[in-house]
């Protein structure tokens, strides 16, 4: 892990202890697809059907309150969960992410490794899952408009247009 995301070998132990693996998110997932409103409302919205599935997108409930659950995988750790709160529940705020979660990472990270096509890097993840869901290589950054990469992240645009 260190070799490949060129960091060294004590901030790839970090990371493995720090975070989730992706089975983990599975129950998310099928809390999603349980809950037919949510469905239809991220359909409403634009997202197809493949973009929700490809992306992992799951709900969360908590305080009574449903929330759509974008996972923020880093080589298939899950590093961290950004809670949209689609309903728009007053006073809760439009996204949150987990406690203690480090911002700047690269969502999807692993389609950014991937592609060689230009890469548009947009501000906020339903800009972003709208953009990919009408074909366009779209990217964010986690933790908002001012995020920058961290530093398991930053060498990934090394190249990239």
């Amino acid at each position: 892990m260190a070799q490949v995301n060129h960091i060294s070998e004590i901030e790839a132990i970090k990371l493995l202890d720090t975070y989730s693996c992706i089975d983990e998110w599975n129950m998310y997932i099928a809390n999603l697809w349980a809950d037919t409103e949510m469905v239809t409302k991220l359909k409403s919205m634009g997202l197809s059907e493949d973009i929700i599935v490809s992306m992992k997108l799951g709900a969360k409930k908590e305080f009574g309150k449903r929330f759509l659950s974008i996972p923020v995988f880093y080589n298939n750790m899950l590093v961290d969960i950004r809670n949209y709160n689609i309903f728009k529940y007053d006073k809760y705020p439009k996204m949150t992410s987990q406690e203690n979660a480090v911002g700047g990472w690269i969502l999807p990270y692993k389609e950014f490794l991937e592609s060689s096509e230009p890469c548009y890097i947009l501000e906020g993840e339903k800009d972003m899952l709208l953009a990919r869901s009408m074909g366009i290589n779209a990217y964010t950054m986690v933790s908002g408009a001012s995020a920058t990469p961290n530093e398991y992240v930053i060498n990934a645009f090394e190249g990239k247009d």
